[in-house]
């Protein structure tokens, strides 16, 4: 059920894009739902053109380092995370440092 969701998501969202290209809230939006897809590749141009568009978005820095950590990609995800409490200090990147420093305590073996 959770895939048709996000299929419907990713449908919805390549018909909106053309119309409202620049939206920020769009392009995260379809780089969200490709991530629940567990395709980032596929989602790393949404986030690429949100972030030229709006590099100062404490939001947008978030939402890219949220990608970065369900790709994989940690370090990198650190510092979008860091980026974005610079930028503007919130909660969410707060917790996603969080989360990367749980997920480095835990031994690789057991993840």
């Amino acid at each position: 059920m959770r895939r048709k969701a996000l299929d419907a998501a990713v449908t919805a969202f390549s018909k909106g894009l053309p119309l409202y290209p620049q939206n920020r809230w769009m392009l995260l939006g379809m780089g969200e739902a490709l991530d629940g897809l567990e395709r980032f590749d596929e989602a790393e141009p949404y986030y690429a053109r949100v972030m030229a568009w709006n590099p100062t978005s404490a939001d947008v820095r978030f939402f890219y380092g949220k990608h970065l950590r369900t790709a994989g990609r940690l370090s990198e995800a650190e510092q979008q995370f860091k980026k974005s409490l610079e930028l503007y200090w919130n909660v969410a990147a707060l917790k996603g440092l969080q989360s990367l420093a749980k997920a480095a305590e835990v031994p690789a073996a057991t993840q």
